[in-house]
């Protein structure tokens, strides 16, 4: 259990570690700096201009045939955390590798 910045109580999986956070990642949650931390900022503002890079980063790929896919919010592991970028492109090869994971439990290194 965990109270959030908004003073909500919010019901979330034990995790210990990068490996128990990538397993099973709580919505608008990251790990970082070895916490478990909210994802806190979205505003009108900001998910407009998420939706408006994700269109663009879209159209981009496939106006010139490159592949791949772009995805919001999707968890994803760097060396030592656990992010959920608000836009994140996946190459065609990473989609290939990753594309069909569930819930971001073998996101490696992306």
């Amino acid at each position: 259990m965990l109270v959030s910045k908004h003073n909500e109580i919010v019901s979330i999986p034990e995790i210990l570690s990068l490996e128990d956070f990538m397993a099973n990642p709580p919505d608008g949650m990251e790990w970082v700096d070895e916490q478990l931390i909210e994802k806190t900022g979205m505003t009108l503002k900001h998910s407009e201009i998420q939706g408006n890079i994700y269109f663009s980063w879209r159209s981009y790929i496939n106006y010139n045939q490159l592949g791949g896919k772009v995805y919001t919010e999707v968890p994803c592991r760097t060396y030592k955390q656990g992010h959920r970028p608000d836009v994140a492109y996946l190459t065609p090869e990473l989609v290939a590798q990753f594309g069909d994971v569930p819930n971001g439990s073998n996101y490696r290194n992306l």
